[in-house]
């Protein structure tokens, strides 16, 4: 009779334990959740900021004020050198700038980094048509 009452208090003690456990894990996952969900909210939060300060760029070259625009983007590329908006703009800046020539080399590494990006390609042939002189 013994080793049933030793086995029915073990079985108590082994469910508390586990009850114990399931709360320590439960927290753990709430902790996670909470680092999680902070730096979800701090890459949004950088994301927005940076696609923020691309709009005045963007004003730029709407308006035709392309030295303005050059000079922008020229300025997010120092700080962002791979990103393919910013290098399409820088591009375009200075093609409508008047330096068709240098706009051709930006394009032809933007297609040689974006083979597959019709977006990449399409500048890339504007600038191959602004080259020509008739």
């Amino acid at each position: 009779m013994k080793i049933g009452v030793l086995s029915v208090r073990f079985n108590f003690l082994a469910m508390n334990d586990w009850k114990l456990m399931l709360n320590l894990q439960l927290s753990k996952i709430k902790n996670m959740n909470t680092k999680y969900t902070a730096l979800f909210l701090f890459l949004l939060l950088s994301v927005f900021c940076f696609s923020q300060n691309m709009k005045e760029g963007f004003t730029y070259l709407e308006t035709g004020k392309y030295p303005q625009a050059e000079t922008f983007f020229k300025t997010i590329l120092k700080e962002y050198p791979n990103n393919k908006t910013a290098r399409l703009c820088y591009g375009r800046a200075i093609g409508l700038n008047g330096n068709s020539a240098e706009a051709k080399n930006i394009f032809s590494s933007l297609v040689e980094d974006y083979p597959n990006d019709f977006e990449v390609k399409l500048n890339y042939g504007e600038s191959l048509l602004s080259l020509i002189h008739i």
